[in-house]
């Protein structure tokens, strides 16, 4: 399959190659191609077939809505995005109405992926779209040479009136052959009244086409499964029943193979949760009793041991209790997609004050303040649901400046799919190039000694809202507040 070729109108290198590392960190798998001039785009679009086409506002002497004309010009089949952070949402409205497909901000360049994808897709579907509208006259000229099998039978006598080349061959009859054989000659496993009745619907124009599985008998007398789209075609002031019928031998055994394939994944996903919990509890183990016998040690002969040998001893009983959090963090995420709670209504006030009950002596030793909203009921799994919101509220309680008491403010807002919950704080903020890496997995951003932690907690965050068909993103400055925003789907 040939890559995805991405033309990215850009001036500043600083932009492309944020948006390359967005790219690069997605699931497509494409080449993007940079100009920063107006002669230097239209010599590509003239030259160059594109599947999309980037733009960015403002660029020397030249801007989006110019390009976008250019673009319309030349008749383009391929989705227009603008990728920008300098223009207010009418303006963006604007040039959708001229004919954009999406805009994208920069400050929010984690959904263009998605924006691509859904553009694709979107382009894809007119195009399936016009091709059903064809003349049915040309439709005929053209089908021939179709690998698929296409059939025309008069409605009333059902006899084959047209077959293309694609039926002669998978069939193994002659054209001839065919002319003189109707649907049952092929499908013998269908009367005549199972096929009326199918097609009442559409016969009386309630229903434009029926699809649907079934087998077809060659010539040999082999069988081979197929899927049919069947239309009811008035041509000529003649009405017709037009077929076509695809052989889906090699997708039915590639849906078995997936099937296979998905059953041993899901088998080797236990058993590495198995063994991830067996591999804890035997480091977990030895773990304690080192640090039983760092306290005896200490507590035995404290008076027997100077300052240095007493800060050894804590650095290691400091090493072990950070070593059994990694382990227990390592441990939650393993099993994140095995997790046996089940989907049901969870009340996240109630989720909210179990978190708050059980940071409750980080809250007063901080003297925090935590604000909410009222929260919704959702659909989702509510130990897995309680582990997002720790998370959360942990950074915000521990990612501040020594001075400053948290503040923490939860919302949560309906939107037409999904749940929107937003958690706020007054921290020391997130560069923007980190937005995304902190959520990998034992990505940290400062030394342990400054802030604690595993580096996994986000990571857990991001997989059960990913696993609740959700997304979580950051928006934050460097030495500024943050805020984190993560979605849930109202459908589970």
């Amino acid at each position: 399959m040939n890559k995805l070729k991405i033309l990215y109108l850009e001036d500043s290198e600083d932009d492309i190659n944020l948006v390359s590392w967005v790219l690069k960190n997605s699931n497509l798998d494409y080449e993007l191609i940079t100009v920063d001039t107006r002669a230097d785009f239209e010599h590509y679009l003239s030259s160059e077939t594109v599947d999309t086409i980037l733009s960015d506002h403002t660029l020397y002497q030249f801007n989006s809505r110019d390009a976008l004309k250019i673009f319309k010009e030349k008749q383009l089949d391929c989705p227009f995005i603008l990728v920008t952070g300098t223009v207010s949402e009418e303006f963006a409205v604007e040039i959708l109405k001229d004919g954009a497909d999406d805009y994208v901000l920069k400050d929010r360049l984690q959904r263009l992926p998605l924006a691509i994808e859904n553009a694709l897709k979107k382009k894809e579907n007119e195009k399936s779209k016009n091709k059903v509208n064809l003349e049915n006259q040309l439709i005929l000229q053209l089908l021939n040479n179709v690998s698929d099998e296409i059939y025309v039978m008069h409605s009333d006598t059902l006899n084959f009136t047209y077959t293309n080349q694609g039926a002669i061959n998978n069939l193994g009859y002659s054209k001839e052959e065919l002319l003189g054989m109707t649907p049952f000659d092929l499908k013998p496993n269908i009367s005549h009244a199972q096929f009326r009745e199918m097609v009442a619907p559409m016969v009386k124009r309630e229903q434009e086409t029926i699809n649907f599985q079934t087998v077809h008998k060659r010539k040999d007398g082999s069988i081979y499964p197929i899927e049919v789209v069947l239309k009811y075609q008035d041509i000529n002031g003649q009405t017709y029943f037009v077929a076509t019928a695809r052989d889906i031998s090699e997708r039915l055994a590639t849906e078995h193979k997936l099937q296979r394939l998905n059953f041993e994944l899901q088998n080797s996903n236990e058993e590495l949760a198995k063994l991830a919990s067996v591999a804890s509890h035997d480091m977990r183990e030895p773990l304690r009793m080192i640090k039983s016998f760092l306290d005896l040690l200490e507590r035995k002969y404290g008076q027997d041991l100077d300052d240095k040998a007493k800060t050894y001893i804590h650095y290691a009983v400091d090493g072990a209790e950070r070593l059994t959090a990694l382990i227990n963090d390592l441990l939650t995420y393993v099993r994140i997609d095995g997790n046996d709670s089940q989907i049901k209504n969870v009340d996240c006030n109630e989720v909210l004050n179990e978190v708050i009950e059980l940071y409750g002596s980080v809250i007063e030793e901080k003297n925090a303040k935590i604000q909410s909203a009222l929260l919704p009921t959702i659909r989702g799994k509510k130990i897995p649901i309680k582990l997002v919101f720790q998370n959360l509220i942990n950074n915000a309680l521990k990612y501040h400046a020594p001075e400053v008491k948290p503040e923490i403010k939860i919302k949560a807002k309906s939107l037409p799919d999904h749940w929107l919950f937003s958690i706020s704080d007054n921290g020391i903020g997130i560069e923007k190039a980190y937005h995304e890496q902190i959520f990998h997995v034992f990505r940290r951003l400062h030394p342990k000694n400054e802030y604690g932690g595993s580096g996994m907690g986000l990571a857990i965050a991001k997989k059960i809202v990913e696993q609740h068909q959700g997304e979580i993103w950051v928006e934050s400055e460097k030495g500024e507040n943050s805020t984190f925003y993560f979605t849930i789907n109202k459908t589970l």
